[in-house]
């Protein structure tokens, strides 16, 4: 049985008030909430083309596959974005790690070359290795909405997307569901705040192959925010790894 009920429609989406918004959510994340949640989408007016299964798009590369499916979603709602003078959104749905991984499948539907050149429709190299400009990539490069689907969800609470997953708290599927319809209105409204983050990597120094470095990972208990105040101002709470 669905957790939510999986009877009332999704918020409806207003293409000149809304942003563009596209989801992969891990269906197995949340005890099956992320299933439940896909479940609803398939049945409502524009969530049914433009959310998916992460799992599936990884394993559907093939032509005319699920990987071609959101490639093609994503590029409609860059364009969307465009004309709305603003980028997509994207709703990684699942624990802390799915942020990252859903930043990797956008990557992988945009990359260029192999035999994707060679299929019907499908647009050539830029000459970045991606299908988009350097201009499209620092444009339209789609806002990612964590949501909480895991069991910390570190991530997901630091930027303000709670730290349960919505109507994980509800006493029913209507209450349950009240609370994902809010979350979702919470997304596609133009004035959510967006904020920047650096994909970065550790390189060793030129003629090395290996640096030294040391890793911090958040402090304090299991499961809470990390956050602390230190004279009036918020800081996150580090120790060392290990």
């Amino acid at each position: 049985e669905n957790h939510y009920g999986a009877k009332g429609p999704l918020p409806p989406f207003d293409p000149a008030r809304h942003v563009p918004l596209l989801g992969l959510l891990n269906p197995r994340s949340g005890a099956l909430a992320g299933s439940d949640i896909l479940e609803i989408c398939r049945r409502c007016p524009y969530y049914k083309d433009r959310f998916f299964s992460i799992t599936d798009v990884v394993k559907d590369q093939y032509p005319g596959g699920q990987m071609d499916a959101f490639r093609a979603e994503l590029c409609r709602a860059k364009d969307e974005a465009r004309a709305l003078r603003t980028r997509p959104r994207l709703v990684s749905g699942g624990g802390d790690g799915t942020g990252s991984f859903a930043l990797f499948v956008v990557f992988l539907a945009l990359r260029a070359g192999g035999d994707r050149e060679e299929r019907p429709g499908t647009m050539p190299d830029t000459g970045n290795g991606f299908v988009w400009t350097d201009e499209e990539l620092a444009e339209s490069f789609p806002a990612l909405a964590q949501m909480p689907l895991g069991s910390a969800n570190d991530f997901a609470n630091i930027l303000g997307w709670d730290q349960k997953y919505p109507g994980r708290s509800s006493f029913g599927p209507r209450q349950a569901f009240a609370a994902l319809c809010r979350w979702f209105e919470h997304v596609l409204y133009p004035g959510s705040g967006v904020v920047s983050l650096d994909v970065w990597g550790i390189v060793p120094p030129r003629g090395q192959e290996a640096c030294d470095f040391r890793i911090a990972e958040l402090a304090g208990d299991a499961g809470r925010c990390p956050n602390r105040s230190v004279n009036g101002k918020r800081h996150i709470q580090l120790k060392e790894a290990g």
